[in-house]
């Protein structure tokens, strides 16, 4: 093991300052060849687990006029907003991933995407 202080995130080689599935399997590697402790490739393990988040942002229009709707009711996972007076929303803390998301607004169809 080296004298160098340990930093976890030396294993983030694409630079994303994130740690990959295949770097914390680097991690564990290097445990088992007895290059890093236990408690560094657990350092880089713990790393990978942590939640990730994401966020959702955008503008609703009408179809027809291309005018901002106000006040629609948007659904992201359990997370509920509504479009402010420019048609703007913003969901923050979202799962990194795919999402199901509803739109509704009294007078327009239901959209779901």
């Amino acid at each position: 093991m080296s004298n160098k202080k340990f930093n976890p995130m030396d294993y983030d080689l694409n630079g994303d300052g994130k740690i990959s599935k295949l770097e914390a399997v680097n991690a564990l590697k290097d445990y088992f060849a007895k290059k890093i402790s236990k408690k560094q490739a657990l350092e880089v393990i713990i790393l990978y687990f942590l939640p990730k988040t994401a966020s959702l942002h955008g503008s609703i229009t009408d179809a027809e006029t291309s005018s901002p709707l106000v006040q629609v009711k948007i659904t992201a996972d359990s997370q509920v907003t509504s479009s402010d007076t420019n048609g703007y929303y913003e969901f923050t803390g979202l799962s990194v991933g795919n999402h199901q998301v509803i739109f509704e607004k009294e007078g327009y169809e239901i959209i779901v995407k």
